[in-house]
Parts: C-alpha cells; structure tokens; sequence
C-alpha cells in the first residue's frame, strides 16, 4: 500500500509519496519554528496546512485509505504523541499539540507518528545486512538510535535507549551556549547546526550570522585549528 510519507525537521518539512522502497514526488519546504516567534500550536498548523497542500496536489497519485506517516523531530509516546520538540516548539511546557491526531481529523487518514532518527534507522536497516548499528543525525539538533535485528523491537526507542544525547550537557559552565530546549550546555546546543550559528555569533559579538563567519570555519586552515 502507498504512503504519504512527511519528514519534520527543525527548520524544513519533506514530503514525498513512498510505495514499497520506491519514493517520488519529493518537495522540500522551509517552516517556521519558535525562533520565528511562533507558539507551539502555531508551528503544528502552519505544518498540518502544508501537508493537506501536498496531499490534495497528490490526489491523482494516492487513495483515500492511503495512511500518513509522520517522521517527527523528538520522542514519541505509543506512535501518536509527541513528548518534545525543542528545535520546533523550543521550551514548551505542557502538553503539546496532538499534530497526529488533528492531521486524523482533516484528512481522514491513519496517521503514524515516529521519531525521525528512528525512521532513518528504520530505513537503512533494510540496506544494510548489518545485525546492530547506530543511527547520528546532526542538523538542528542532534539525536541518535539504535538498531537490534535480534530484538524484537528492531530500533530501540524506549529509555534508556531512546537517544537524546543532544540534551546530554557537556559544558557545565554558567555562561555556556543555552539549548533550544531551554538547558545549558547541551550537546546539540554547541555541535549542531544551530549550536555552531550560536558560538559563531558569540565569538564575532554581533546578532547575525554573516557570510564572512562562514567562509573562516570552512577555511583551509592548519590541521585542527580555526580562525576567525
């Protein structure tokens, strides 16, 4: 059966239609997020009114019972509910929107919600023959899984093995760079996309990133020293 497959990130939505291994009609699309002002229950339907858009151009190539899958940046509860999403949502307390359950309601379709490192897990795991492995995804943030063939479970997605080490501080210092989940000193807040903007803008004291940052951290310089 084909799928309307989405990939949520920090910063971009993909959307494609998978059948078996084959995937097409691939679009990419920037979102907004916190940094853009928005509040958590704004950032779910600007991105649930971008996939109705897609489903509804794809109408010629999909079926009504066609299912949704969702792959979602940060631990999901029982494939339906989202726990965090620190580079989406940023610090959000209490519950957060049942994006899941509203895309249900619009589109009259299952909708399977998972975390996106596991669905990139989940996808090597039928290109590789490898019995165990682990999946590191840097963007955003930073997340990992890992992948048992002899488990049942196949990807291991629940503590202690759920992968968050982006929120694993490693700078215990008081002015250390703050995470977007709101911690300090996190892994994904320094070594991320969005950890190396912040050090960049740091150590140039101003309030953007400009192009002159980006060409000294990408410069030749001697082996393991940078510039700026």
């Amino acid at each position: 059966m084909p799928a309307l497959v989405f990939d949520l990130g920090g910063t971009h939505l993909r959307c494609a239609v998978a059948s078996g291994v084959a995937i097409h009609g691939i679009q990419k699309q920037r979102i907004e997020s916190f940094l853009d002002g928005l509040t958590p229950e704004q950032v779910a339907a600007r991105i649930r009114a971008r996939i109705e858009v897609y489903i509804a151009n794809a109408k010629h190539e999909i079926h009504d019972l066609d299912p949704i899958v969702l792959a979602f940046p940060g631990p999901v509860h029982k494939r339906r509910f989202a726990l965090s999403a620190p580079t989406l949502y940023g610090n959000a307390n209490g519950s957060l929107p049942d994006i899941a359950g509203e895309l249900n309601r619009c589109t009259g379709r299952a909708v399977h919600l998972l975390n996106d490192v596991s669905a990139a897990a989940w996808g090597l795991s039928v290109r590789t023959d490898a019995c165990r492995f682990m999946v590191v995804t840097v963007s955003s943030g930073i997340g990992s899984k890992l992948f048992d063939r002899s488990n049942p479970a196949g990807v291991l997605d629940d503590p202690p093995f759920a992968g968050e080490i982006g929120h694993h501080m490693v700078d215990p210092r008081p002015d250390a760079l703050r995470c977007d989940c709101g911690g300090l000193g996190h892994l994904g807040g320094i070594a991320s996309g969005r950890g190396v903007e912040r050090l960049a803008r740091r150590i140039q004291g101003q309030n953007s990133l400009t192009k002159t940052i980006l060409f000294r951290l990408s410069a030749a310089a001697k082996p393991g020293q940078w510039r700026f």
